[in-house]
Parts: C-alpha cells; structure tokens; sequence
C-alpha cells in the first residue's frame, strides 16, 4: 500500500466540505454552520455528524474514509437499508476520493438533520426520511454524476472477487490436504 499524503487529503476534505457547507447554505438554510474534525488516529473507526456544543459539525475517521487504492476498483457500501438506492445507495469507483465524498457527504446530510431539528422541533430516525432527504439532495449535486459507469466496474469487481474466493478455497484444501496427510 503507498502510503498517504495526509496533509492533501485533508486539505482536499476540508475543501470539498467548505464547497458542500456553501451549497447548504444558499440552498437550504442560510445560517447553517458546519464544524469539520478530521482525525487520523488508529483507534478511530467510524465518521459521526450531528450536533456539537459549537454547533452542526462533522467528525471524520479518515482512516476509515479515505481509500487508498492505487486505481483497483472498490465497492463503496451504504447502510444495508438503502444500500440498492439508486441515489444514495453504495457504489463501484477507482478513484480514492469518491469515497471520501461519500462519507462527508452522508456526514453533512447528519448535521444537517441534526440543525434541522433544532430549526424545526421535529425528529425522526438517524436514517430516516429527513436523513435521506438531505443525504440525496447532497449525492446528486455533488458526487453522483462523477461516478463512472457502474456496470462495467461491477463486472470488474466480481471478476475481483471470484479471484479471491478461488484463491481462498485453493490455500483452504490445500491445508486440509496437509492436515490429512500428516495423521
């Protein structure tokens, strides 16, 4: 694995947030603010937005968010509940960023459901309808377009993974074999 330049990627995280905070800002609620953590560390497993004692904000496990691919083609899943969604659901790329994009997206669509019910009084599930609402407006303006063509690289990906499973049963008899052979 080639290793990362974090100071890059950050830079480009905080940028792309600022650009999609701006965007909220003009097209949804005109005083949303966003805090952005990004954190780096090891123990640090999964992304969180919502609401902060200094407002809406963002907390990234850029570990977690960042794929470091050296153009392989990855699958990017969603919560299992509407990871088929066309518009919001998981999906195939070779470029390291869209996953990132992904995350803060998915992570700015929290926040601002979280300063939505304080602008509104109103709550429902974290994946909920005003969740998804959000999550999707997000996806479709700033990454859903950029995605490649999904067939092709699922058709790449499978072929991937029917590689590695056939390497995975291979090595597993091959065990056995010697196991067997040893009694």
């Amino acid at each position: 694995m080639k290793s990362i330049d974090k100071a890059s990627v950050n830079k480009y995280a905080i940028n792309y947030a600022n650009t999609v905070r701006d965007w909220a800002i003009s097209n949804i609620y005109s005083d949303f603010t966003l805090q952005v953590r990004l954190d780096w560390s090891d123990k640090r497993r999964c992304s969180r937005g919502g609401m902060y004692a200094d407002g809406p904000g963002i907390n990234m496990a850029m570990k977690q968010a960042y794929n470091n691919c050296k153009g392989e083609t990855y699958r990017f899943m969603e919560y299992a509940s509407f990871d088929a969604d066309k518009n919001i659901g998981g999906f195939y790329s070779i470029d390291p960023y869209h996953k990132l994009e992904a995350i803060l997206l998915h992570e700015i669509a929290h926040a601002l459901q979280f300063f939505s019910y304080g602008k509104n009084g109103v709550r429902c599930k974290p994946h909920g309808p005003v969740f998804k609402n959000f999550y999707k407006r997000l996806r479709c303006e700033f990454l859903n377009h950029k995605l490649p063509e999904q067939a092709t690289l699922k058709k790449d990906y499978d072929e991937y993974v029917s590689k590695l499973n056939r390497g995975v049963e291979h090595v597993l008899k091959d065990i056995l074999n010697r196991a067997a052979a040893s009694k």
